[in-house]
């Protein structure tokens, strides 16, 4: 089994070049049903996520799920 998130920040052409997107892509491997997967990606980035909390709450933040090598 195996989890690894990639993150792809854009940021703002000007100064301060403040953050404007954030990506996340999780990749899952391993026997986990995908509603599963994706409820507890939900509940890590709009409730547990301490640094989402310290960011703009207006900053869009979305989130893709690849399990098992497989994009929905």
């Amino acid at each position: 089994n195996a989890l690894t998130v990639d993150v792809i920040g854009e940021r703002a052409n000007a100064i301060p070049a403040r953050v404007t997107r954030i990506q996340l892509l999780y990749k899952i491997v391993g026997d986990v049903e995908r509603v599963h997967a994706e409820r507890a990606i939900d509940l890590s980035v709009t409730k547990y996520c301490s640094v989402r909390d310290s960011l703009d709450p207006n900053l869009p933040i979305e989130w893709i799920l690849e399990l098992n090598g497989q994009r929905a």
